[in-house]
Order: structure tokens, then C-alpha cells, then sequence
């Protein structure tokens, strides 16, 4: 029997993987269901537009500390090149390595040159996704999810 890829979309089931931390601790998203899961795609650690996406997500972390959310970025850079830029930049989060690109290809967030596209999907608690942003301004990109977020939690 043949099986149809699942078209990733709003309303879709989140595929589920495995990646390993910047800890070397290994992080399964089926283990997180329960919160909201923000998965951040990004190409590459050290680099100016990912350095100033990720230290802007500071921003949320009083929302993620008060709500049940959960924050993720993943790119390809090994576990000890993410611990390195989890420290330059302050992310208060988890960082997944994805050194072989699967969970980039399952996400459709790789690109043609071997990177990951620059991409985020909002998860809900129960494993649909709710969200995909397909063109991410990195500096900005923090007030789209609090906007976001804030009309899910009904809050202002």
C-alpha cells in the first residue's frame, strides 16, 4: 500500500522527530505535546540574520513563562557549535541539531543549497499545526508569534 505524503498546512498533524539538543540530550516532539510548540527553522549558527532572530526571541520570554509554550530552534550545526551560539546569544531555549536534514525535509524546511529555509510552524497541544510562516524577518519575526499567541490566549 501506498501511502500520501501528508501536505503540510494549518490544520495538518505535526510530523513527528528526533533531534539531539545542544546538551546532547535527545528532544522528541511527541514527548513535548501538552504546550505550544514554536519550531524555529534557521540556516546557520553565527550568522547575522539567525544571531538576531533568536536573541529577539527574548522578547517572548515572559509569555512562554506565563502560557504553556515551548520555544525550538533547529538547524543543521552540530550540538557543540549550537551550546557555543545558545551562549553568545542568550536563547533561553532548546537548540536541535538536524545534521542529517530529515527533520528540515519533513518540515519541507530545506533548501536547495543543503540549509535550512528560514521557516517557523506553531504547534498546538494536541500535535496539529496551527501556524506556518513561510518568510520570517529575523529581527521582527518575535512580534508575529506574540501577535499571534496573544489572539490564541485571547489576551492583551
Amino acid at each position: 500500500m501506498i501511502q500520501e505524503p501528508v501536505l503540510l498546512r494549518a490544520g495538518a498533524p505535526a510530523p513527528d522527530f528526533e533531534g539531539i539538543t545542544q546538551e546532547g540530550e535527545k528532544w522528541k516532539l511527541s514527548n513535548h505535546l501538552g504546550k505550544y510548540i514554536i519550531l524555529l527553522f534557521y540556516p546557520k549558527d553565527f550568522t547575522p540574520g539567525c544571531t538576531s532572530e533568536l536573541r529577539s526571541m527574548k522578547n517572548l520570554d515572559p509569555f512562554v513563562i506565563s502560557e504553556n509554550v515551548e520555544i525550538v530552534g533547529i538547524s543543521r550545526d552540530k550540538p557543540a557549535t549550537h551550546r557555543k551560539f545558545k551562549e553568545k546569544v542568550g536563547f533561553s531555549y532548546s537548540l536541535i541539531s538536524d545534521e542529517s536534514g530529515e527533520i528540515c525535509k519533513k518540515y519541507e524546511a530545506l533548501a536547495f543549497w543543503g540549509l535550512p529555509k528560514r521557516k517557523t510552524f506553531i504547534i498546538c497541544p494536541e500535535g496539529y499545526i496551527i501556524r506556518i510562516y513561510n518568510k520570517v524577518k529575523p529581527a521582527t519575526h518575535y512580534k508575529e508569534i506574540l501577535a499571534f499567541l496573544k489572539n490564541v490566549y485571547a489576551i492583551n
